[in-house]
């Protein structure tokens, strides 16, 4: 996001997602992370679709963590997944585990 938000579990709108895409996706080509932790739901179903290529169904512990790929214009892929935010519903052990997974 390129705005603060109000307070605590505050979502950003539509619109300032759509305005953070540009400056997330010129920062990733710009210092080409090979992996990207998202956290929290909210925020990995606003990423940005450009350059999104979907992971396979990856499961740890029984439970499907959703993943993909940012295949970035100057060549570099990005492996991005999603966990819970830590602020809520944040099991250490689980998450741990999905983490050492992708790195």
């Amino acid at each position: 996001m390129q705005v603060a938000i109000s307070g605590p579990r505050i979502s950003g709108t539509n619109q300032e997602y759509v305005d953070a895409a540009k400056s997330f996706l010129d920062a990733s080509e710009h210092y080409c992370p090979n992996v990207l932790i998202v956290w929290g739901l909210r925020l990995w179903d606003n990423l940005p679709n450009k350059y999104w290529e979907d992971g396979g169904i990856i499961k740890v512990d029984g439970y499907s963590v959703s993943n993909g790929y940012y295949n970035l214009p100057n060549g570099h892929k990005v492996r991005a997944f999603a966990v819970y935010h830590p602020s809520t519903g944040y099991d250490c052990n689980y998450w741990y585990k999905v983490i050492s997974k992708f790195i």
